[in-house]
C-alpha cells in the first residue's frame, strides 16, 4: 500500500506542475533569465551570491535542464524525481529498520509531495531545497550502514555527501556542519591516530569552505536586523513545523512546541541507539532552523510559516520516524497528523498555484497587448519584489522567444518521466506481490510447517525415516528467477525423525537427533505450495547465492 500511495503522490505532484505551471519565470527565477539566454557569463553566475546563498550545484543542474528543454518547469520535474526518491528511500529505511511495512509509513510520501508544496514545485530553482533533503536522507541511510563499513569507507562516503551539501547553498553548509559532529564522535571512538587525523581533516571541511564562501559576501540589503533571540527561536519553531506542510500553522503554537519535543526525544533515542549519523542530521537541522529564525525574525512574527521551508525541515522529522520505530504509537500519531492535514495542504496549494498561474497569465496577456517591459514590471509585478529583475529580464526573454506555450522538449521530458514511472509501476506490482506473499507466509507459518512435513513424508525421503516434527527458524527469504516472475521462498527448518518399523533405520543412533535443513515453497495463484523438497546442512542464504538466475527481492 505504501508504494501505491507514493506513486499516487508523485502523479498528483506532476499534475500540479502541469496544471499550475507555465513556461515562464516565477519569483527569483527572473534573476536567472540573462544567464539562461546567454546575456551574462555562466561561470561567474555559478558563484554569484543569491540572498544568503551561493548555489553552484543547484544552478548547474537547473541551467543544464533549461538548456536541454528550454522550459522553466524542467527544474520542477527534477524536484519531483528527487522527492520521489526521498519517499521511496525513506520508507525503505523504515521498513528495513522495523522488519516489515505498516500503513503508517504513508506519512512519508503524504508529507513530502502534497500540493501544499506548490511554492517549491512551481519554482524550478527550488531544486536547491530538494537536493539538500535528498542528501540528508542519504545520510540517514548511511548512518544505518555505518557498522558494516570500514573506517575509510565510512569517512569517504560522508565526505562525498558533505561536498555535495556544501555546494548546495547556506542550508547545505549547516547540514554539513552536523556531519562534522558525526565525524568528531567517530574520531573519539577511533583508536588509530592516523585515522583520527583523517576524520578531523574531513570534519574541518565545512569551516574551510565557509571561509571561502564569505569572501566578498554581503548581507542582502532588503533584510532587516534580527529581532533578537526569543523571536528567532519562535521563527525557528515555526519553520520546523512546516515539515507537516503549511497547514501546520493552524496548530500554532502547539505544532511548534510538539516539533521541538519530537526533535529532543529523537536526539535522546539516537544517542541511546548509538546511531551517530542521526544525531549529526538533527544537529545540522537544528542549526538550519536557528539560522532561518535569526535571519527572518526581523521581517515579522510569522516568517517561519512559509511552505517552502517544508523540505528543509523534513530531515529532523525523518530522524524522529526512524528513532521511534520501537514505539508504535509515535508513528501512528505522525501518520494521523500528516493525513489529517493533507486536505488542508492540498487546498492551500491549490489557492497558491491559482494565484501564481493567474498572475503569469496576466503578464503574458499584457505582453500580447504590446505593453513595455517597464510597464509590466512596475504595474503587474510591483508588489512581487522582482520589478527590477523583470524590467531587465523580460526583453531578453522575449527576444529569445521563451515566453510562449509549452515547447516540444518539455513534452518529451514529461513522456520520459511517465515512461520511468510506468516501468517503476511494473516493478512495483511485483514488489507488492512479494510483500503480500511474505505477509501470507508469516500469517500461515504454523499451517505451512505442517503442510511441508506431510509433503516431505509423502516423498519417502530419507528412506526408512518418518518426519516427526518440523520447526521453522527465522523468516522466509523470497526471490524470483530471472525470466520467471514466480516467487520462491526458502526458510530454515529444524527436523526431527523417527525410524519406520522394518525400514532398516531402527538401529541408527543418530536418527532422533535434530537436523538443520532448508525448506522450499513456491507462491502459486495467491497461495504457498510445497512438494516437500529440502536441502540438508545448507542455509537459505547459501542456496540463494548458488541458485542460477536468482534475483532476491528482500532478505530479512
Amino acid at each position: 500500500m505504501v508504494n501505491w500511495v507514493t506513486l499516487a503522490m508523485i502523479v498528483q505532484a506532476i499534475v500540479a506542475v502541469v496544471w499550475f505551471g507555465r513556461n515562464f519565470p516565477i519569483a527569483d527565477e527572473w534573476e536567472f533569465v540573462p544567464v539562461y539566454v546567454g546575456a551574462e557569463s555562466f561561470w561567474s553566475w555559478l558563484w554569484m551570491q543569491h540572498n544568503e546563498h551561493r548555489l553552484p550545484l543547484p544552478r548547474m543542474i537547473v541551467w543544464l535542464a533549461y538548456q536541454i528543454t528550454h522550459d522553466y518547469r524542467s527544474g520542477s520535474i527534477i524536484q519531483i524525481v528527487l522527492l520521489g526518491w526521498c519517499s521511496l528511500r525513506m520508507t525503505q529505511l523504515i521498513r528495513e529498520r522495523r522488519g516489515y511495512a505498516r500503513w503508517v509509513d504513508v506519512a512519508v510520501p503524504v508529507s513530502l509531495l502534497h500540493w501544499g508544496q506548490a511554492e517549491n514545485l512551481m519554482m524550478g530553482y527550488q531544486v536547491c531545497f530538494a537536493l539538500t533533503l535528498a542528501l540528508s536522507i542519504s545520510c540517514l541511510g548511511l548512518a544505518l550502514q555505518a557498522p558494516r563499513l570500514s573506517p575509510a569507507q565510512l569517512r569517504n562516503r560522508i565526505l562525498l555527501r558533505m561536498i555535495l551539501l556544501l555546494l548546495s547553498g547556506a542550508f547545505g553548509i549547516l547540514i554539513a556542519m552536523g556531519l562534522s559532529l558525526w565525524l568528531m564522535i567517530l574520531t573519539v571512538k577511533q583508536p588509530i591516530w592516523r585515522e583520527r587525523i583523517r576524520l578531523l581533516a574531513v570534519a574541518a571541511l565545512p569551516l574551510l569552505y565557509l571561509s571561502v564562501y564569505l569572501i566578498d559576501y554581503h548581507k542582502p540589503g532588503h533584510h532587516p536586523p534580527s529581532a533578537g533571540i526569543l523571536p528567532s527561536l519562535a521563527i525557528a519553531g515555526q519553520m520546523q513545523s512546516m515539515a507537516f506542510g503549511i497547514s501546520a500553522r493552524f496548530l500554532h503554537p502547539v505544532g511548534m512546541l510538539l516539533l521541538g519535543a519530537m526533535i529532543g526525544f529523537a536526539a535522546v533515542l539516537a544517542i541511546r541507539q548509538r546511531v551517530w549519523g542521526w544525531l549529526g542530521i538533527l544537529a545540522g537541522g537544528t542549526l538550519l532552523a536557528g539560522a532561518i529564525g535569526w535571519g527572518r525574525s526581523g521581517f515579522g512574527d510569522e516568517m517561519g510559516y512559509w511552505a517552502r521551508y517544508g523540505w528543509l525541515a523534513w530531515p529532523t522529522l525523518g530522524v524522529f520516524l526512524l528513532a521511534t520505530i520501537p514505539y508504535r504509537w509515535f508513528a501512528n500519531g505522525v501518520a494521523l497528523l500528516a493525513l489529517g492535514l493533507f486536505p488542508f495542504n492540498t487546498g492551500s496549494g491549490y489557492l497558491w498555484g491559482t494565484v501564481v498561474s493567474e498572475g503569469v497569465d496576466a503578464v503574458r496577456l499584457a505582453i500580447d497587448d504590446g505593453q513595455s517591459a517597464s510597464e509590466i514590471a512596475w504595474t503587474l509585478m510591483a508588489d512581487s519584489g522582482q520589478a527590477e529583475r523583470v524590467e531587465r529580464g523580460l526583453p531578453l526573454l522575449l527576444a529569445a522567444e521563451q515566453s510562449r506555450s509549452i515547447r516540444v522538449p518539455i513534452r518529451w521530458a514529461l513522456l520520459a518521466l511517465a515512461g520511468v514511472v510506468g516501468l517503476w509501476g511494473i516493478g512495483l506490482l511485483h514488489q507488492i506481490q512479494c510483500e503480500r506473499a511474505e505477509e501470507m507466509f508469516r500469517l500461515q507459518r504454523t499451517r505451512l510447517s505442517e503442510q511441508f512435513r506431510l509433503a516431505a513424508n509423502a516423498n519417502g525421503i530419507p528412506r526408512g525415516l518418518f518426519w516427526k516434527r518440523c520447526e521453522f527458524v527465522g523468516d522466509c527469504q523470497v526471490f524470483s528467477e530471472s525470466g520467471n516472475r514466480s516467487l520462491i521462498g526458502l526458510i530454515e527448518v529444524i527436523v526431527e525423525f523417527e525410524a519406520i518399523p522394518d525400514g532398516g533405520m531402527e538401529d541408527v543412533e543418530a536418527v532422533p537427533l535434530p537436523r538443520q535443513a532448508t525448506a522450499c515453497f513456491v507462491f502459486v495463484a495467491g497461495h504457498w505450495e510445497t512438494t516437500g523438497q529440502a536441502w540438508f546442512n545448507q542455509t537459505p542464504s547459501e542456496l540463494i547465492a548458488r541458485w542460477e538466475g536468482a534475483e532476491q527481492i528482500r532478505s530479512r
